[in-house]
């Protein structure tokens, strides 16, 4: 069985591109830190989209990864542990929202897990409300724990075949309409006309 440092590894290694913003733990990069110069007005928490756009700058549209050391936060949502922007092509985690300090395998795991669900996002998954589903959203570090690494059944069909599925299940309906009103003219009978005097 892999380690958690192995299985993050192997996570990481899909990005063409891995920076740092503030201070990350040394164990979860490879080699020396790249750091990404983000400007920040709040030193508890980073604005993800100012860190998006500085990550699209110098990332010459590659795939990112970016691991940050303060907790993330949108216009939205107050508080993040993992953002992504499917068009950037950038991923953004947070190591000070996974509530992992005195564990860095607890905290390897859970980043594995955080990445597992943005890289679904960016392979075009929406959030799921499946309880067994990687791409269920969670709001705590510790809900990680039990969420698996992997889309539920419905998360893993290709979207052409849902998109299909659905257009089919609009034109039965669209035909059950079509077939009622032809069904109900011939039983009422024609329209009554009156007469213009």
């Amino acid at each position: 069985m892999a380690s958690a440092r192995d299985e993050w590894v192997a996570a990481s290694s899909r990005f063409a591109a891995i920076w740092q913003v503030g201070k990350v733990p040394a164990h979860l990069l490879e080699g020396p830190p790249a750091h990404l110069d983000v400007e920040a007005s709040d030193s508890v928490s980073l604005d993800v989209q100012a860190i998006v756009r500085c990550a699209q700058r110098v990332s010459g549209g590659r795939t990112a990864l970016i691991l940050c050391g303060s907790r993330l936060r949108t216009r939205e949502c107050p508080d993040l542990l993992g953002y992504a922007d499917r068009r950037a092509r950038v991923v953004v985690l947070s190591t000070s929202a996974m509530q992992s300090d005195q564990d860095p395998e607890l905290l390897l795991a859970r980043l594995r897990n955080v990445l597992a669900h943005e890289q679904g996002h960016l392979d075009g998954r929406s959030h799921c409300r499946t309880a067994g589903c990687v791409m269920r959203p969670v709001s705590e570090a510790a809900y990680l724990d039990a969420r698996p690494l992997v889309p539920c059944e419905r998360c893993r069909r290709p979207r052409f075949r849902r998109a299909v599925a659905l257009a089919a299940a609009a034109a039965a309906l669209a035909l059950a309409v079509l077939l009622f009103d032809g069904v109900a003219s011939r039983l009422v009978g024609p329209a009554f006309e009156m007469p213009f005097t």
